[in-house]
C-alpha cells in the first residue's frame, strides 16, 4: 500500500483546487535557483570585510543587485513554502483516493496576454453508477475564478485522475 501511494504521488501533475505540483526537474531547478540567490549578499559582506574602494556607481550596482537577489529569492521561497504545503496535503488525499478516468471538460477560457490563455475546467467522472462534476477552483495571482493556465493541456479530452472521497478532491495525473 505504502509502495503504491509512493508511485501514485509520483505521477501527480495537477490538484483542481490547488492548482500545479512541482516534481522531479521543475523542484530541482527552483532549489537551483534558490540556492543561487545566495552568493550575491554574500560577496557583499566579503567586500565590505576587504574594504574596497567604493564609488557611487559601484554602491548603485550593489544595492540594486541585493535589492533584486532579495525579491527573488523571496519569490522562490513563497513558491517553495506553497508547493511543501500542496505536499502535505496531497499525501492525504492519496490515503482514501481511487484510480479513475474521467472526461475534462472547459467551462471558461480567458487571455492573460497576446499569447497565453487562462483555462477554467470541470472534470466529470462515474463511481459505483453516481456521475460527479468538480471544477476548477485553483487561480493564481490575479487570474479569473478557477481559471489557471496549468489547466489548458487538460481542457476537452480525457484524463486519469485520483479522487479522494474524504476530502473531495480531484488529483490530475501526469500524461506519461
Amino acid at each position: 500500500m505504502q509502495n503504491d501511494i509512493k508511485t501514485q504521488f509520483k505521477s501527480i501533475d495537477v490538484s483542481l483546487s490547488s492548482g500545479k505540483f512541482l516534481t522531479g526537474k521543475s523542484l530541482g531547478f527552483l532549489y537551483f535557483a534558490l540556492i543561487c540567490c545566495l552568493p550575491f549578499p554574500l560577496l557583499t559582506i566579503v567586500m565590505l570585510v576587504i574594504k574596497l574602494e567604493w564609488d557611487a556607481s559601484m554602491i548603485t550596482t550593489i544595492i540594486s543587485g541585493n535589492l533584486f537577489t532579495l525579491f527573488l529569492f523571496i519569490i522562490l521561497l513563497f513558491i517553495v513554502l506553497k508547493n511543501c504545503k500542496l505536499k502535505k496535503k496531497i499525501l492525504l488525499w492519496l490515503e482514501d483516493s481511487v484510480a479513475l478516468s474521467a472526461y475534462s471538460k472547459e467551462i471558461a477560457t480567458y487571455k492573460i496576454t497576446i499569447m497565453q490563455k487562462s483555462t477554467s475546467i470541470q472534470v466529470q467522472f462515474t463511481i459505483s453508477g453516481k456521475n460527479y462534476k468538480r471544477n476548477s477552483g485553483y487561480n493564481a495571482f490575479g487570474e479569473y475564478k478557477g481559471c489557471s493556465s496549468v489547466f489548458n493541456k487538460y481542457s476537452n479530452r480525457r484524463i486519469k485522475n485520483l479522487y479522494s472521497y474524504k476530502y473531495d478532491e480531484v488529483l490530475i495525473l501526469k500524461d506519461f
